[in-house]
């Protein structure tokens, strides 16, 4: 079980770096590009360490990397001081930020795109962007989450009341930066804020706190619902 683990983990690991190439592939060609390139396309190697979505990739290569690294603690039997850290370790960074960043990326994104691409992912992108890497970046992120919530677990370290200020640092800097782009440059990366007013954006943005937060709170749920499983399954075997 361990080794498929470890592997089935090693192959989520490589997908996602390989998507790290091809986004690295398609800044270049945009950027070597002579002729003319749409803003939306042009923001990407402009401002790539401000897209949500760039965020949340990072997140999701750090918490893969340090699976990888649990799994193999394991099957080397490494001392149990560094394996009980790695797991705690791992089940923070799930809980506090992976899993209720990665299914906001993917909700957010999905809903949009259903009623106006136009307002997350201009058609005009798919010029120099790549289905394979949307998917990637959009979709296949949901892969390691439900991977993660179904492995078995002896124990689940985080609680919501102690992982919901870690996620609300983050988006708070994270919402500081973004807006820091546009009162600096006058740009906005997603189109969406560019068909908002004021209160319509205010509200949108109250509306992911809510959704990330909840997303956080289902997440935790979902752990602790299977240690509870567990618990009354070993107590009936006794």
């Amino acid at each position: 079980m361990s080794v498929c683990v470890f592997l089935l983990h090693v192959s989520v690991l490589i997908i996602v770096l390989y998507g790290v190439y091809g986004g690295e592939q398609m800044k270049k060609t945009i950027t070597e590009h002579k002729g003319h390139v749409d803003q939306n396309l042009r923001n990407i190697p402009m401002y790539q360490y401000f897209y949500a979505t760039n965020w949340n990739f990072m997140l999701q290569i750090f918490f893969i990397s340090l699976a990888v690294l649990d799994e193999l603690s394991k099957l080397l039997s490494f001392p149990s001081k560094i394996q009980n850290l790695l797991n705690k370790a791992r089940a923070y960074i799930f809980n506090s930020l992976v899993f209720p960043c990665s299914t906001l990326v993917v909700f957010t994104f999905w809903s949009i795109w259903a009623v106006d691409r136009e307002l997350i992912f201009p058609k005009v992108m798919d010029t120099f962007f790549p289905s394979w890497l949307n998917h990637v970046l959009h979709t296949f992120i949901a892969i390691p989450l439900v991977i993660e919530i179904l492995l078995p677990k002896k124990d689940n370290f985080v609680q919501f009341k102690n992982a919901a200020p870690i996620l609300l640092f983050y988006a708070g800097i994270y919402q500081t930066l973004y807006f820091s782009i546009y009162l600096r440059d006058g740009v906005w990366l997603y189109p969406i804020y560019k068909v908002l007013s004021i209160p319509q954006m205010v509200l949108f943005n109250i509306v992911q706190m809510l959704l990330i937060l909840g997303f956080q709170y289902v997440g935790i749920s979902l752990q602790n619902s299977k240690m509870k499983k567990t618990e009354v399954g070993k107590k009936k075997v006794k």
